[in-house]
């Protein structure tokens, strides 16, 4: 990973109610140099679940996982919210695994093809995150915590995959649950009002 630049200036959203938004901050880069950085968020979310999301907490908490781990340069990622049906068919089509899940994250990788250079202001396709939001409550009333700070676990966990963290070996999975922990603390603490009772999205969801 790229070592830690401090940031020199909060990230401002623009069109906070759209699907996608962007976002430009000033990072310190080479030799001290002050440079605007541009990260897009797109975000979806099935139309059953938007009343009970804040768009803007979700975007802040994607911009806080790109922060800490310093990308630099020009970055896009996606975010789906969505139902069961629709993780457990990724789940299938990808992954073999005909069950839902909590999480998946398809990585894109680096802009650019093997063997080629990119062009210098050309944006860094990240991914996407998908998080399914029934499993995300399931588990949030299993654990006893707010369903907030759940997503905001899985959405931490699904970035970190696509900035190429794993956790199939021992050594990898410490390295990337500290990581994790780390950055979910600066998350939790933009968490704000609490978020709606477990007893009302259980009433809508089930």
């Amino acid at each position: 990973m790229a070592p830690e630049a401090p940031v020199m200036a909060t990230i401002t959203t623009i069109g906070e109610e759209d699907s996608s938004a962007r976002g430009v901050c000033q990072c310190e880069g080479e030799r001290g140099k002050i440079e605007e950085v541009r990260q897009t968020v797109n975000i979806s979310i099935a139309p059953e679940y938007r009343p009970l999301l804040d768009r803007r907490w979700l975007r802040q908490a994607v911009k806080t996982v790109l922060d800490t781990e310093s990308i630099t340069g020009a970055v896009e990622v996606g975010l789906l919210v969505t139902g069961d049906t629709t993780v457990r068919r990724l789940n299938r089509d990808y992954r073999h695994l005909d069950r839902t899940t909590d999480v998946l994250s398809f990585a894109l990788g680096a802009t650019g093809s093997e063997g080629f250079i990119a062009p210098p202001d050309s944006v860094r396709h990240l991914g996407e995150v998908i998080i399914s939001f029934p499993q995300a409550l399931r588990q949030a009333e299993a654990a006893g915590h707010d369903l907030k700070m759940e997503i905001g676990l899985l959405l931490v966990h699904g970035m970190l995959h696509l900035l190429g963290y794993d956790h199939m070996i021992t050594a990898d999975r410490r390295r990337m649950w500290a990581r994790q922990k780390a950055i979910l603390a600066k998350v939790k603490a933009s968490l704000g009002a609490p978020g709606t009772s477990r007893r009302k999205l259980s009433l809508r969801l089930f």
